[in-house]
């Protein structure tokens, strides 16, 4: 299990996304509605001039979930590269301006220091994300996200079984799949 806190004191070090976490990004909208509904019960990072939080998860956290992270990647963005620096405030810095931590009232600083657990997160943010629109469903033919504009219903048959699934129209024509009856739409 990986354990991991910010420095002392109440200052603010730039420091690097895949050393010690990885770095779940979502709009302060969606943060709002997780905090007040007591999803997730974790300190996050607030970034006012990017209206949007950040929460620290455990190196490779989301690897496991990848698909239910890509459904809502049109509203939540999962950094993982070394190569990106994020600003990380220290330990005692509760408070704008700038980045900051925000820590529910109730935490107890967790088994895990700072670090979130990356399902629970997954989670509450799938919920969450649904009043910005709908989440993503896997394209039948590529396994990629189909989002509502770019998706049609699609009757697949495989052997004995025929059923509606989603595809991409580029999938869906190069897979030679029917575009299912208007009736069958929701």
């Amino acid at each position: 299990m990986s354990i991991w806190f910010p420095p002392d004191g109440d200052g603010l070090s730039e420091m690097q996304v895949g050393r010690w976490w990885d770095v779940v990004q979502a709009p302060d909208t969606l943060s709002r509605r997780i905090r007040s509904a007591g999803f997730v019960c974790a300190a996050h990072i607030v970034c006012p001039a990017d209206a949007c939080l950040l929460w620290l998860v455990p190196c490779g956290g989301t690897d496991h979930y990848r698909w239910g992270w890509e459904r809502i990647g049109r509203y939540v963005t999962v950094r993982t590269g070394r190569h990106e620096h994020i600003p990380v405030p220290h330990v005692e810095r509760t408070g704008g301006p700038g980045p900051h931590w925000d820590c529910p009232d109730f935490w107890p600083g967790g088994p895990r220091g700072y670090l979130t657990d990356a399902p629970a997160l997954l989670t509450a943010l799938e919920v969450a994300s649904l009043v910005l629109g709908p989440p993503a469903l896997c394209c039948v033919v590529c396994e990629q996200a189909a989002w509502p504009e770019t998706r049609q219903q699609v009757v697949v048959s495989r052997g004995l079984t025929t059923y509606l699934d989603y595809a991409h129209p580029l999938c869906a024509r190069a897979a030679r799949l029917q575009e299912a009856p208007a009736e069958h739409d929701p």
